[in-house]
């Protein structure tokens, strides 16, 4: 169980109405945005995801692309985990099973390509 009151707040505050992992959603979110569509790596990952063999043949180092797309996935699963402890205030590795299907339904709504590419 968690009580360190800073820590919960994350979770289940609110800033001018609006719930602070919401805020920190739509910030990663224009983040991200700016990183893919403004940066050399984003534009590399772009081309990665587009065809491997063409990125790489056009001079893209895709296997630091593809361990940089690894880390950063970590890294953001790792913000994930912690808002979610935060609003659940208990830290247990039984809180994920059966959320798979709305992961899932999540990249589907969001328009992501089930066949892969971009």
């Amino acid at each position: 169980f968690v009580s360190d009151e800073t820590f919960l707040w994350i979770g289940n505050a609110a800033a001018f109405g609006i719930p602070i992992p919401i805020i920190i959603m739509v910030v990663l979110t224009i983040f991200l945005q700016f990183v893919m569509r403004k940066t050399t790596y984003g534009r590399s990952l772009y081309a990665y995801g587009g065809n491997p063999n063409a990125s790489y043949l056009a001079g893209i180092n895709t296997n630091l692309v593809v361990l940089k797309a690894y880390i950063y996935s970590a890294i953001f699963a790792s913000f994930a985990g912690i808002v979610l402890a935060s609003r659940m205030a208990v830290g247990s590795p039984l809180v994920g099973p059966g959320m798979e299907g709305n992961a899932i339904a999540a990249v589907v709504i969001g328009g992501a390509s089930l066949a892969g590419g971009t």
